[in-house]
């Protein structure tokens, strides 16, 4: 006789309720369900709410720059590239500045950028320092959306007479809070609104280094440098040099979660640690009641079924 048809038989455990029953419940439950959830919450990782990537930011250099050159007597030299803001300058000296940039693996992406600023001094000038800011255009495109105008600051002593300075630095995007991550708006243009241009400087304090830099370090997102070799060379022929390499290289960049990615590392951390758990609870109800640490009675319910029905 041929076979026509097959099913599997499940074996059914059934107890009294009592202490042994409610300890199966923890397992099926507790350890089954909630402590999957409890580990994952105790460890940080249930709901990641701050995120970091890197991201190489477009730089472009907005050809405005305030730079002071500072003399042995605490005489300072003072220039800036906007003519409307030179009248509240004391002790104006025209200077001139070249920049050019360099996209080094053909992205798109300008990888360093070239700053010259030089000057001549007066006679018995002995310049021995100096403090600059140069503007930048800094935009971010890929998770995180961003579009900002800020400064980096540059700024030297030496212990003698210098005729120029020259700075290798990498820029570097600082935050104080993490980025809000939406995908579904435009441009984050809220520190792209300039604090040095004609509108917002109108006094001579308004255009001091130290003003200036204070009022955009005051932001969430600003640009420093780390600086990596700086070398300086004698004074010579009355005139100063300042030379800059600034380098853009990739950056970490630390955000919010929205939604859609908080739930995502969420169920994943909780279901993973849910499938090692389920598996631990089902080994040890199955020890249990096989080893007859629990009263239970087998049954069939293939079989019972069947003992009901006329088989031919």
């Amino acid at each position: 006789m041929g076979s026509l048809y097959s099913q599997p038989i499940t074996r059914e455990y059934k107890g009294q309720v009592g202490n042994t029953v409610v300890l199966l419940l923890f397992l099926d439950i507790g350890l089954g369900w909630i402590v999957p959830f409890v580990v994952a919450y105790a460890t940080g990782y249930l709901w990641m709410k701050e995120f970091t990537y890197y991201e190489q930011a477009e730089v472009v250099f907005l050809n405005k720059a305030r730079v002071d050159v500072v003399g042995a007597g605490g005489e300072v030299l003072e220039w800036v590239s906007v003519p409307e803001m030179e009248g509240f300058l004391g002790n104006l000296v025209m200077m001139r500045m070249e920049q050019y940039s360099e996209d080094l693996d053909g992205d798109g992406t300008v990888d360093r950028v070239f700053l010259d600023v030089k000057t001549k001094v007066p006679d018995g000038f002995v310049p021995v320092g100096v403090d600059g800011l140069f503007f930048f255009q800094w935009d971010m495109k890929d998770k995180i959306r961003v579009s900002m105008e800020a400064p980096v600051q540059v700024s030297f002593r030496a212990a003698e007479g210098i005729g120029g300075v020259a700075i290798d630095a990498k820029m570097v995007f600082t935050q104080r809070y993490p980025l809000v991550m939406n995908p579904f708006t435009d441009y984050d243009e809220i520190y792209n609104v300039s604090l040095f241009d004609q509108t917002t400087v109108t006094s001579p304090t308004h255009l001091t280094i130290p003003f200036i830099s204070a009022s955009y370090g005051s932001r969430n997102e600003t640009l420093s440098l780390a600086p990596t070799s700086t070398t300086h060379s004698p004074s010579a022929g009355g005139v100063f040099a300042l030379s800059l390499i600034l380098r853009n290289p990739s950056q970490p960049i630390t955000h919010t979660a929205n939604l859609p990615l908080l739930l995502k590392f969420g169920l994943v951390q909780y279901f993973a640690l849910w499938y090692i758990f389920t598996r631990i609870a089902s080994f040890l109800k199955r020890f249990m009641i096989e080893n007859g640490f629990v009263n239970t009675v087998a049954r069939c319910r293939e079989l019972d079924h069947l003992a009901r029905k006329k088989v031919y």
